[in-house]
């Protein structure tokens, strides 16, 4: 095995580290939506909006902007050390304090908005059917998913001070014809200006049809070889032509539908089982938010394994398709060496860490892989 895939401490540290402030900020914030509900600060706060106002839009947006902020400016600390104070130790944080707090403070006033729009149709959806939201608020969020991903990579078109054309030269000839030999002729090739926040390498395939984007790293421009891009980008390449993209999207829905429906079923009973203290009376009370909030974070937590292990199938499928695309087993298990020595990303780490929170396959796992396709296709 290369000596790239032998795990650094460095590899290992950053790894163990990485764990640990998943599970505080985790915690923290069970802990931070726990006290709302048993303190019953949530319910003292809808008695007093809905004291003072009647329309639902503002009700919402007046409660869980209360909930919202005070989580943002709880959580702080430990994402601080989590997100900048470890990627700062390890080499990878590149932004000052400055632009990271700012960074962190204004996409968590923006997410706001959203939320208060969609929980605001959602206590609309549970009064006016109370028999059947789950199945309304379905047919509402299906259609939101495919448009959203459909038309994505339009989006990267309209920041292009992080998002420029890769420069004319032989990598982008390179990667040029492979994209037209995978059949994605003319597709935008963008790099992404990561350096400005990052030293991490990277690369993705957004959109579908005329959306398609190639996006690389800068990052993984400056540092890596360009067989090692090609690979990377072929790899990108095959989760958009194996149909990922929709197959994703088709499991989102799916997901969705069996966590409303399953809300719709259990929600009824749970307002029956709660504590008195947190004053919740049924389910289109808009104190229930600190409760879905917790749920949520709870089962995004345990379906961790089930999500990992699709996407681990994902991923090998792609690691295939970029080996028969551009027959180089051993350009791609230089890639995957490059990639995880740049990232510190473990090569084999602990087989619960595998397969509860990795989405990928162990790199150590693809690299012998791609190994041996090279040699079960070599003449």
């Amino acid at each position: 095995m290369p000596d790239p895939l032998v795990a650094t401490d460095a590899m290992r540290q950053y790894s163990m580290y990485g764990l640990i402030a998943y599970f505080s900020g985790k915690l923290w914030s069970v802990a931070i939506l726990f006290v709302f509900l048993h303190t019953g600060l949530a319910a003292r706060l809808r008695d007093e909006v809905l004291r003072k106002h009647d329309k639902l839009i503002v009700q919402v947006a007046a409660l869980y902007t209360c909930i919202a902020l005070s989580v943002l400016a709880l959580y702080l600390p430990v994402h601080f050390a989590g997100d900048f104070l470890l990627e700062r130790a390890f080499g990878f944080q590149q932004e000052s304090l400055f632009t990271w707090l700012s960074g962190y403070v204004i996409n968590g006033v923006l997410d706001v908005i959203p939320a208060i729009l969609l929980l605001t149709i959602a206590f609309a959806a549970v009064r006016r059917w109370p028999q059947n939201w789950g199945l309304v608020l379905f047919g509402m969020g299906a259609p939101l998913i495919l448009v959203a991903s459909a038309f994505s990579g339009y989006f990267f078109d309209l920041i292009p001070f992080e998002y420029k054309p890769l420069d004319a030269g032989p990598l982008r000839t390179r990667l040029e014809r492979l994209a037209e030999k995978a059949g994605l002729k003319d597709v935008p090739i963008l790099v992404e200006e990561a350096s400005q926040e990052t030293k991490k390498v990277n690369a993705s395939t957004i959109g579908v049809g005329s959306s398609v984007r190639i996006i690389i790293f800068d990052n993984a421009i400056a540092n890596m070889k360009e067989d090692e891009i090609e690979m990377m980008v072929a790899h990108e390449i095959g989760h958009h032509q194996m149909g990922d993209f929709w197959t994703r999207n088709c499991l989102s829905i799916a997901e969705l539908l069996v966590l409303l429906l399953g809300a719709q079923f259990l929600a009824p009973y749970a307002v029956r089982r709660f504590p008195l203290q947190w004053g919740i009376k049924k389910v289109d009370d808009i104190a229930i938010i600190p409760a879905g909030l917790l749920a949520a974070s709870i089962i995004s937590f345990l379906l961790l394994p089930v999500n990992g292990a699709i996407n681990k199938y994902f991923e090998s499928r792609a690691d295939d398709y970029a080996l028969n695309l551009t027959g180089d087993g051993a350009a791609m298990a230089r890639m995957l060496s490059t990639y995880a020595r740049l990232n510190l990303e473990e090569p084999d780490p602990p087989a619960l860490v595998q397969l509860w929170f990795s989405r990928h396959p162990s790199v150590r796992a693809r690299v012998e892989r791609a190994l041996y396709w090279q040699k079960s296709h070599s003449p």
